[in-house]
């Protein structure tokens, strides 16, 4: 639950009570930087008090307490009094907020898959906008993440606090989906390492893979993919562009075959396999291995 609590009450912030934390920030716009920062802390809290304010005294007050995180606001990065902003000349320039809140939270990043790639698809292009490395003027489509994150804003109503929960709700499921989206990708680099090639240009995996697309990376020689689908089997064209699947014959018995030529789903691994030798003529058998079954 995340509770906003107005500046001229701030004496009500929560102190290391149980789980809830709570949290000071600044006022006015909210961005993706202080948002996310706050979502990430979500992860490790139930409860948050946020006090969202610019005013020197109280910002003076919460910097010197241990209890209390104060995030993109105060001038003072001290981890160990769990202040976190980047506004000074000691800091990195390449770093905001979220990136150092990040690396407290997660101190043993550097060896947590997930979290590596928690960093690289999610914070690390919340902190390259919140540089003003990208364009924040563009009003190309589709919209950037902090963009969204921009467009809960009500500034200068009554509903501003609301839509700042809001936003930082939105950030909590963002991180979530990202976090599960990492488990998947390390699954399915392990399903492509443990892939067998038939042919030059044709891979066969024993699981279905989500992620081929993006695990394959840049291996420009693979056309055709071919791997479970449910209690199915699929072909797949790696770039129907150029190499569209060919119309399959009807006594294979083709379960879909989408009209853009990317995809064929045959009932029987022997029909897709039938399939892959006779319509893209793969020559070399000997690499098939015996482990690929009917299921």
């Amino acid at each position: 639950m995340i509770t906003i609590i107005k500046p001229d009450q701030q004496e009500l912030l929560t102190k290391n009570k149980g789980r809830d934390i709570s949290v000071v920030t600044h006022d006015g716009l909210f961005h993706s930087d202080e948002v996310f920062s706050i979502a990430l802390l979500k992860l490790f809290h139930k409860n948050i008090n946020i006090v969202r304010t610019r005013d020197p005294e109280i910002l003076k007050e919460t910097v010197d307490s241990p209890e209390i995180y104060v995030l993109d606001t105060g001038r003072v990065y001290n981890p160990q009094q769990l202040n976190f902003d980047h506004h000074q000349d000691k800091m990195p320039k390449e770093l905001s907020t979220i990136s150092i809140l990040f690396y407290h939270l997660f101190p043993d990043y550097p060896i947590d898959e997930v979290m590596i790639k928690l960093y690289h698809r999610l914070v690390s292009g919340i902190n390259t906008w919140d540089q003003g490395k990208i364009d924040r003027n563009t009003e190309d489509i589709p919209l950037y993440l902090p963009q969204i994150i921009s467009a809960f804003n009500r500034y200068g109503t009554s509903e501003q606090d609301h839509q700042f929960i809001k936003a930082i709700e939105f950030a909590e499921q963002i991180i979530a989906n990202e976090m599960n989206t990492a488990k998947e990708l390390i699954k399915a680099e392990e399903i492509w390492n443990n892939r067998t090639i038939l042919g030059k240009e044709t891979v066969i995996l024993d699981q279905h893979c989500v992620f081929w697309r993006i695990v394959q990376g840049q291996n420009t020689k693979i056309k055709y993919i071919i791997q479970p689908s449910g209690k199915n089997w699929s072909v797949v064209s790696v770039d129907s562009v150029k190499h569209p699947l060919p119309p399959a014959p009807d006594d294979l018995d083709p379960i879909f075959e989408h009209k853009d030529r990317f995809i064929i789903i045959f009932k029987q691994l022997s029909s897709a396999m039938q399939y892959a030798y006779n319509q893209l003529e793969i020559t070399n058998t000997e690499s098939l291995t015996l482990n690929y079954t009917e299921k």
